[in-house]
């Protein structure tokens, strides 16, 4: 059978073979992205579905079709997150809801990016984002980051259709734009006329710091995401699009209407009823205090254990960036951490040029205390095998 070209041009994920290889029950990973199961509000979602199909009438709602935008209610609860949180006046009917925020890359891919488009991404970046803008055959260019966001230098000369940013505690490097930064970048979108792709999926997770400012509430014309996969659980597979007018709000309609109808119309009332019914704020406070704790106690570890690992030390989310010292090649040492029995994410597919391959990703929020005391020993006994056999 023969495929279409643009199947041609796109590798498995990365990261996903990965995950294959830790789903060992023997190894401890701090590879994937994964939320922490344990702290998943099981039982007010059960009290929610329980709630919800005890109600002849919910129930007929909730396990119909469904508006393609998404339940209404939830719309609104998310408006008023945006308002409570950011001051954010948002239109629940410019609110798109859709099954996970990887979906919303996907359908604002589908409507934006021709052949050849040039689209602008982070480096170091998310690599399923990557992965979905190759699917539609863009030309990518790269800017590098800073402790306070993109480098401005860089970006300033620059031109696209769309620049791809995780101004929030981002994947892979932890990195938050500062607000100077931001005021920035979204004067220099709206004089280039460059469309921002504003991801934010970890912005609630914060440990430390004060809370940053939207590039949106510096531009009208930013695309807003937004995700209940890190703060509630990844099962429900809802994200959001706020789209910054009612034309792009009903391409993308059209959009997702071809991709699946709509999205889940159970999960979306099982997340509407937890927000009414229970203190949301608390339950993602509590998360990111025990988050926090295990960010610290890996860099404890790692810095008490393996110096050759240079951290950073992000103010939220769910990932520390390492680096290596230089002529260290990360997927090598993946190779012998394996075999020892723990698994992180080297660097290199978060890059698209100018790649740094003594670098590597750790996830700290999938592992309890103990694991990551653990996980660190192994890891240690990893870098001394590779620097035994390249006598380093």
């Amino acid at each position: 059978m023969k495929f279409a070209k643009r199947a041609d041009k796109i590798d498995s994920s990365f990261v996903r073979e990965i995950l294959k290889l830790a789903s060992n029950s023997d190894i401890i990973s701090f590879a994937g992205g994964l939320p922490n199961p344990n702290l998943f509000p099981s039982q007010a979602f059960r009290k929610a579905s329980e709630d919800i199909l005890s109600n002849p009438k919910m129930a007929q709602i909730a396990l119909q079709y469904g508006e393609s935008a998404g339940f209404y209610a939830l719309r609104e609860e998310i408006a008023k997150t945006y308002k409570q949180k950011d001051n954010l006046d948002i239109d629940p009917d410019l609110i798109i809801i859709t099954t996970g925020s990887q979906q919303a890359l996907d359908l604002i891919a589908k409507i934006f990016i021709n052949k050849n488009d040039t689209v602008l991404l982070e480096s170091p970046t998310y690599l399923a984002a990557i992965q979905t803008f190759q699917f539609y055959e863009p030309k990518f260019d790269t800017i590098s980051l800073t402790e306070t966001g993109p480098n401005i230098n860089e970006l300033e000369p620059k031109s696209g259709k769309l620049f791809y940013t995780i101004p929030n505690f981002q994947n892979p490097s932890g990195v938050t734009w500062n607000t100077n930064t931001r005021k920035f970048v979204a004067d220099w979108a709206y004089k280039k006329n460059v469309i921002i792709i504003e991801d934010d999926p970890y912005g609630e997770i914060r440990f430390s710091g004060k809370r940053q400012p939207t590039l949106k509430s510096f531009n009208d014309d930013v695309i807003l995401l937004g995700s209940f996969s890190k703060i509630l659980a990844p099962g429900l597979r809802l994200g959001w699009i706020i789209a910054p007018n009612k034309d792009w709000f009903d391409k993308l309609i059209l959009a997702k209407q071809a991709s699946d109808l709509h999205s889940s119309q159970f999960t979306q009332l099982i997340t509407w009823k937890f927000y009414k019914d229970f203190d949301s704020q608390k339950h993602i406070k509590e998360l990111s205090n025990f988050y926090s704790k295990q960010k610290e106690l890996l860099i404890k570890e790692i810095e008490a254990h393996i110096p050759e690992i240079s951290l950073n030390n992000p103010e939220g989310g769910m990932f520390l960036w390492g680096e290596l010292p230089i002529g260290y090649d990360s997927v090598e040492l993946l190779k012998i951490a394996i075999e020892q029995r723990v698994a992180f994410v080297p660097g290199i597919p978060f890059y698209i040029n100018d790649i740094k391959d003594n670098t590597m990703r750790l996830n700290f929020s999938n592992s309890s205390l103990q694991d990551i005391k653990d996980g660190v020993k192994r890891l240690k006994r990893s870098v001394d095998i590779y620097k035994g056999q390249n006598s380093l």
